[in-house]
């Protein structure tokens, strides 16, 4: 899909944000910025472009790139939003020396850090750090660009209002009593999905009793490869309720004609967050390019864009009122800290996959 900034005309398969030419003047140096910036904004404008490997569609990127277009009307970026296989993709270009990504942007408990491992991310320290919590770069030049809730959803006209669930002990209450549900409840699967994988590596490490409720629930769940095919499942009424599925649908559950069939919620007995990070690649064609992008994209204003493409800000700088839906500061008001679970890359995974995999097999096979 190729995306042209002003029209959003989909073509091919990648997306393409292209900006209007650059004007000749020169480029001012963000407020707060060391005045040496300017000469990685000269030679970024010289590079003229970046190139991002990323799992977001366009309709999430739109507010971004119209305040890039604003920012640097020299600059082009062209997004593909490739999914797992992004991470092949880069290693076999790099390594025969071909034209590859400036930036990665992705969720992974794993893959990043196998990424690092490899030498692959390129170190850069942004002029934002000083406004980012420590826990948001998980690895040496890794950043977390947002903190993205994954929600349940139920269909209304499936599920009685004095029904509806609250938690997923909920759900498995329910369907003690109505066993018709079977096969009509779904999530994230993990064997082929690697948002599924992270949320239930993350949800069942922090809370072992998750567990007894995958076994309780066991082949009822019929789990999805993405999040997309949940949503249209839920709205169709093949599926009843989703456990867990990605708030980066949340516009698109808002949507007036989704919103009169579903309803989406924050479960009550732990809400699991993607962290959604990015990097420099080691092999970026465009190095000034990616750092400047980088950087507006982890700037107050870039949050709040992103925020309003519908992923969740963390930035403790901005307040409710400048997205349309939550940041992880109204997350940790509302919810409590304790019951938010952030699903950070994780290096002792490697060896556990295998094990974990099993048992969730198992677990669904009861």
């Amino acid at each position: 899909m190729k995306i042209v900034t002003a029209s959003f005309v989909a073509l091919l398969g990648a997306t393409s944000l292209a900006m209007a030419p650059g004007l000749a003047m020169a480029q001012a140096v963000p407020a707060n910025y060391p005045a040496s910036y300017a000469d990685m904004l000269g030679k970024a404008k010289t590079e003229g472009k970046v190139v991002l490997y990323s799992n977001m569609s366009a309709n999430q990127w739109k507010p971004f790139v119209e305040l890039a277009a604003k920012t640097y009307p020299w600059m082009t970026i062209e997004a593909t939003d490739s999914g797992d296989e992004m991470w092949e993709k880069y290693y076999a270009e790099s390594s025969s020396r071909a034209p590859t990504a400036d930036l990665m942007l992705t969720t992974s408990v794993d893959r990043w850090v196998q990424f690092a491992e490899k030498g692959e991310v390129a170190l850069y320290e942004t002029p934002e750090l000083s406004a980012l919590p420590g826990w948001s770069i998980p690895i040496p030049g890794v950043y977390t660009v947002s903190t993205d809730p994954f929600i349940m959803v139920y269909n209304k006209h499936l599920i009685a209002a004095n029904d509806a669930p609250k938690s997923r002990q909920d759900v498995l209450n329910l369907l003690k009593k109505r066993p018709d549900l079977k096969g009509k409840i779904t999530t994230m699967d993990p064997v082929s999905n690697s948002s599924g994988l992270g949320v239930y590596w993350r949800v069942t490490q922090a809370r072992p009793e998750e567990w007894a409720l995958l076994e309780g629930m066991g082949s009822a769940i019929r789990p999805e490869r993405s999040a997309g095919t949940v949503r249209e499942k839920l709205v169709s009424g093949e599926y009843s309720i989703a456990l867990l599925t990605s708030g980066g649908g949340i516009p698109q559950f808002e949507r007036p004609e989704i919103k009169a069939i579903v309803t989406w919620l924050y479960p009550s007995d732990g809400v699991p967050l993607s962290m959604r990070n990015i990097a420099i690649t080691k092999a970026a064609p465009h190095p000034n390019a990616a750092r400047v992008f980088l950087d507006l994209l982890l700037s107050r204003e870039g949050s709040i864009a992103m925020g309003k493409g519908g992923q969740t800000p963390y930035r403790s700088d901005i307040k409710a009122a400048d997205v349309p839906y939550d940041t992880y500061t109204t997350l940790k008001d509302k919810l409590g800290e304790q019951n938010l679970i952030l699903i950070r890359p994780d290096a002792g995974f490697a060896k556990e996959r295998e094990p974990f995999l099993a048992r969730w097999k198992k677990a669904l096979a009861n």
